[in-house]
């Protein structure tokens, strides 16, 4: 996805919870010289992480985070550094969460896999705001 597209993304996903931001400071967060800077939003008991290469969201009652969107960039940079964690954690909060990352990012990988696309997006209907 252009980071157009992923910026679009945000917002309508982040509309469902009226959450709002600043779409051109995150368009320049994700054009820093050193490395790209994920934008964090929150409103009441949601927090959203506006990235190029991914959107998630969290809520405060509920342990877990959840992907909006994921780009097969972003599984790469992450999911060694996950499955090392998860061999070694010891607390069995950072376990069920880092599993749960681990499972979207494989759910997300087949999913492109099969589609022979490097993007996945989560996040198409409202029932994805109801399910998490």
């Amino acid at each position: 996805m252009t980071d157009l597209q992923v910026i679009d993304l945000a917002r309508s996903f982040s509309a469902k919870f009226d959450i709002h931001f600043d779409e051109r400071k995150v368009l320049q967060n994700m054009h820093t010289r050193v490395a790209p800077i994920t934008t964090i939003v929150s409103r009441g008991d949601v927090t959203i992480w506006i990235d190029r290469h991914y959107i998630s969201f969290s809520r405060y009652d509920d342990f877990n985070v959840h992907y909006v969107y994921l780009s097969r960039t972003h599984i790469k940079e992450e999911l060694p550094g996950i499955i090392k964690r998860l061999k070694i954690v010891k607390s069995m909060n950072d376990y069920v969460l880092l599993s749960v990352i681990k499972l979207q990012m494989r759910q997300a990988l087949a999913a492109m896999d099969a589609g022979g696309t490097d993007d996945y997006i989560f996040f198409d209907n409202e029932e994805f705001c109801q399910l998490r």
